[in-house]
């Protein structure tokens, strides 16, 4: 039974002893009438009459419950009677029926933040809350425009990959993201930024570097832009030492008929560089024993092989990326190794292709794949850094 009784409101006009339950002695809140004429909280009664007090409190008549009948008249005059609000700054008055409407649009009651920033606030004040001092206001980060809350904005500053800030070699205002990735520092040694195309240069004078060997960066660069077209959907960025490679596979569900017809298949990306090594990608779907995939590197003769270090060194990352659009659920499947010297794959390369490439032979089951695949596409990423 609800312990609610009577309505306990601020009456304009106080209440008479009739329109008064003689329990609670609150306003009769769904008054009940006993045989012998008198009225009470229908909870009220009700609790009692259950708690064998089987004698009506005003004259001590035997009552039953199933005798107690609705009082619709006296209900109907105490919910027109006038209540205040019960906030006592308010001057609102009105029918005691509207007192609950009311309470939900009382510009004095008090609410919580509806940004969650722990605060309570009156509703009056809410918008200029929102507006000027919840801690979880959203605001535009002025250098990079990405919106953040109030609380988060010493944390992004930080951080912002916009911010402007000094060079420490040059003394040069660059963002953040350039002095990591294209700030050309003329006092630090700076790969060329034609790496990603073979182009080993690494020195001072990268600037003059550029402009001394345009014409032979362009000749390159069209090259490998037609073997773009024509060898595959692919993504390469180089910054510095590190390189990524994205790999674009379509039609994945061909691939594995493929394998279910012969055991085994293979497919080669197209050659990419890192840091003026050439190299590929080489995926197999294997259905002899259990269904899998495995992912392995095969270096590759290149142009600049003579003046690079030999065997290669450096540390692969290879993802299957997670293609979810909630980018929060994502769960990509990532393997790293660091390679070994004294391993033939990292040999210099006397053929096109290494015949025997380094990587995982079981990197990750067929369930695992399809729950990677999206529209029959799978992306492989690799990070070279060298």
């Amino acid at each position: 039974m609800d312990d609610i009784h009577g309505y306990d409101e601020t009456f304009l006009i106080p209440l008479d002893i009739d329109h008064t339950c003689p329990i609670c002695l609150m306003g009769l809140k769904e008054p009940l009438q006993t045989p012998c004429g008198h009225r009470f909280c229908k909870n009220c009664i009700i609790k009692m009459i259950r708690e064998n007090a089987i004698r009506c409190p005003m004259c001590q008549l035997s009552i039953m419950e199933k005798e107690l009948v609705p009082d619709n008249f006296a209900k109907r005059e105490i919910l027109s009677f006038i209540v205040k609000c019960r906030i006592t700054e308010c001057e609102w008055t009105g029918p005691l029926k509207t007192i609950e409407q009311h309470m939900t649009e009382c510009p004095l009651f008090t609410i919580d933040c509806p940004n969650n920033c722990k605060e309570f606030i009156k509703r009056r004040d809410c918008e200029e809350h929102l507006n000027n001092s919840c801690s979880n206001r959203k605001i535009r980060c002025v250098y990079c425009c990405e919106f953040l809350t109030v609380n988060q904005e010493i944390k992004h500053i930080d951080l912002c990959p916009k911010l402007p800030i000094i060079c420490p070699h040059c003394s040069e205002s660059v963002i953040r993201e350039a002095l990591t990735n294209d700030h050309l520092c003329p006092n630090l040694k700076t790969r060329c930024p034609f790496a990603f195309i073979g182009c080993s240069f690494e020195n001072f004078a990268v600037m003059e570097h550029i402009a001394e060997k345009s014409s032979q960066h362009l000749a390159t660069l069209a090259k490998f832009t037609q073997r773009l077209a024509t060898e595959g959907t692919n993504v390469i960025c180089q910054n510095h030492k590190r390189t990524k490679f994205k790999w674009i596979i379509t039609d994945i569900s061909n691939c594995w008929h493929a394998a279910e017809f012969s055991g085994v298949h293979d497919l080669n990306s197209f050659p990419f560089y890192a840091s003026g090594y050439k190299m590929c990608v080489r995926i197999s779907w294997n259905c002899v024993n259990a269904r899998k995939i495995s992912i392995f590197i095969h270096m590759m003769k290149g142009e600049q092989d003579d003046s690079l270090k030999w065997p290669f060194q450096g540390t692969f990352t290879i993802s299957i990326l997670d293609q979810t659009e909630n980018t929060c659920k994502r769960e990509p499947v990532t393997e790293q190794f660091i390679t070994r010297p004294d391993l033939e794959p990292f040999f210099k390369p006397t053929a096109v292709k290494t015949t025997k490439g380094f990587g995982y032979s079981n990197f990750c089951d067929v369930d695992t794949v399809k729950r990677l695949t999206k529209n029959n596409t799978l992306l492989i990423q690799v990070l070279v850094s060298c």
